[in-house]
């Protein structure tokens, strides 16, 4: 009886024995997983070795870090999944090309410097690809922190990047990322991109410079499939488009969306239609192009002036082309110097029984008459600069009456107004800025 007691607690330690190997192997495996899926891949100076070798040895989904001192690219074709992080300097150098480590940490302990944002790593070619190509099978892909430079003029479209995202869902993102000095002998001097099957390309925080190509000097993009381009904070400076349109850009859209805010087009130029950006529109099918705070070579664009100077252009149907602006460009109350200047202010918004803004307002030193000194009332989308140089209406209200104003109402509120503002004007309805103030809109 005892021997079988015996047998029964053996069988039980080694029952626990068991488990707790099991166990220990499923956290080791857990661990070795977690720790695949942080690694990282050095490429470039320092010895870190060639960016298109850390591409090919790099597993899906993976990082490499690319060194600051600039760096070929061979022209590589990215077909998976990756982070490109650029902005490190390898103060002591790499032990090995294509060094891996666990983390972005054991490469600072290893005495690596993160530099980004304010510095960023620098890929080149001289050959005829693209610097950069992105595969249609690619589902997610990082980009950050790098600049693109294409030393000699590129065969294919996008001499910085080209590339189609063809998965359904597929993203990329361009964040902190600069294209500069580069030629295509076809279309998107910096990069060429084509969006299907509600894919989604987010260019965030980046700059466009001295690009040039036959179309779209910067960029140009194809929106197809309900996919959607996104632009937030991206500079598009001095690029040229020397035989069509979008000197800055060139979209390309049949079904989709495009939003570009804060975006900057200033001195771009083309031989074609559209100095800064050109839209065209392809195709029977539903699109919506939205710009919020975007200027287009110094001018703010507002609805119904869309081919100011020929910087923006669009063309073809059904395209719903959304232009948001908001400026503060006023101080709340303005105090002359010159006791005897000409001044307003508004002191007051409400809104009355019959749903209009009820504005309450001061003038100094001149009472209003339309043929001479009086008033003029917009929202603070207007820039204040042209708040007496269109047609009157839904840019600028006219008014030589007394307080209080009441030719808005909410339903001619712009969608992104949060001021109604006031300037004094002349009797040819030229505005004198500083002379006026904006006042929050009751809400």
């Amino acid at each position: 009886m005892q021997t079988l007691q015996h047998k029964l607690i053996r069988w039980q330690q080694l029952i626990l024995i068991a488990a707790i190997t099991l166990i220990m192997i499923i956290v080791m495996l857990f661990s070795l997983n977690q720790s695949t899926n942080a690694l990282r891949i050095a490429s470039g100076a320092g010895g870190c070795g060639n960016f298109d070798d850390a591409v090919a040895t790099a597993q899906e989904g993976k990082t490499i870090i690319q060194m600051i001192p600039a760096k070929p690219s061979n022209g590589v074709i990215i077909t998976k999944d990756l982070t490109i992080q650029g902005g490190w300097s390898p103060s002591s150098g790499c032990n090995e090309a294509n060094e891996q480590a666990i983390g972005a940490q054991s490469f600072i302990i290893s005495g690596f410097t993160f530099l980004a944002p304010e510095s960023r790593s620098l890929l080149n070619h001289a050959g005829t690809e693209s610097v950069i190509t992105i595969d249609p099978q690619v589902e997610a892909l990082l980009i950050e922190h790098m600049i693109f430079e294409h030393t000699s003029g590129s065969d294919e479209n996008g001499g910085g990047i080209s590339g189609t995202l063809n998965i359904s869902g597929a993203a990329m993102r361009l964040n902190n990322v600069v294209i500069s000095d580069s030629e295509s002998l076809k279309n998107g001097g910096g990069l060429y991109m084509s969006l299907q099957n509600g894919s989604r390309l987010e260019i965030l925080d980046s700059h466009f410079d001295n690009n040039t190509a036959k179309n779209g000097g910067a960029f140009e993009i194809q929106v197809d499939g309900n996919s959607h381009l996104i632009m937030n904070n991206t500079k598009v400076t001095n690029n040229s488009a020397t035989s069509g349109n979008g000197g800055g850009g060139r979209i390309i859209i049949s079904s989709g969306w495009v939003t570009i805010t804060n975006g900057t087009f200033s001195g771009n130029s083309a031989s074609g239609s559209g100095k800064g950006l050109s839209i065209e529109k392809v195709g029977s099918d539903p699109a919506t192009v939205t710009l919020i705070n975007t200027s287009t070579d110094g001018l703010i664009h507002q609805p119904d002036e869309n081919l100011i100077l020929n910087t923006l252009d669009q063309t073809g149907s059904n395209l719903t082309l959304n232009i948001l602006n908001e400026q503060v460009f006023l101080p709340l109350v303005i105090t002359p110097s010159d006791p005897s200047a000409l001044t307003s202010e508004i002191t007051g918004i409400t809104i009355n029984n019959d749903y209009n803004y009820e504005v309450t307002f001061n003038v100094t030193n001149f009472t209003p008459d339309t043929n001479g000194n009086h008033v003029h009332f917009f929202f603070n989308t207007v820039p204040a600069s042209i708040a007496g140089t269109q047609a009157p209406g839904g840019t600028w209200i006219p008014y030589d009456g007394s307080s209080p104003f009441t030719g808005y109402s909410p339903t001619n509120k712009p969608v992104l107004a949060t001021h109604m503002c006031i300037l004094v004007a002349n009797g040819v309805h030229a505005v004198t800025q500083g002379t006026g103030n904006c006042y929050p809109l009751p809400q």
